[in-house]
């Protein structure tokens, strides 16, 4: 099983990279907090990471100890679809000394 893939099903690490303050405005439409997180990947299906692409990745200083990261996903099914694309966007915020995310939004976009 790939690192990544590790760390989204170890509820432990999930609970150290976010911030205990930490809302996601998901894809779906919906809202999430640091626990519902958890939780659903708890759940989530493992995929292989081949499927997903991650393009246009950018960061911007906020502020001292703040970031805004920005980029695209590309998600590939195996059964011929189209791709699905997303634009997605965190801020993550240095506390004692380790980075946590305080924010994720993830929106479908058609293909550029």
């Amino acid at each position: 099983m790939p690192v990544l893939c590790n760390a989204r099903k170890s509820a432990k690490d999930v609970m150290d990279l976010l911030a205990d303050e930490f809302i996601e405005f998901g894809s779906s439409g919906r809202v999430f907090d640091k626990q519902q997180i958890i939780n659903s990947l708890q759940n989530e299906p493992i995929e292989p990471l081949t499927q997903r692409s991650i393009m246009e990745f950018k960061t911007l200083v906020l502020a001292t100890g703040v970031v805004l990261v920005t980029y695209r996903i590309v998600k590939h099914s195996g059964s011929g679809e189209y791709p699905v694309h997303s634009l997605r966007s965190s801020i993550w915020k240095l506390n004692n000394n380790r980075w946590k995310m305080i924010f994720h939004q993830g929106t479908l976009v058609k293909e550029s």
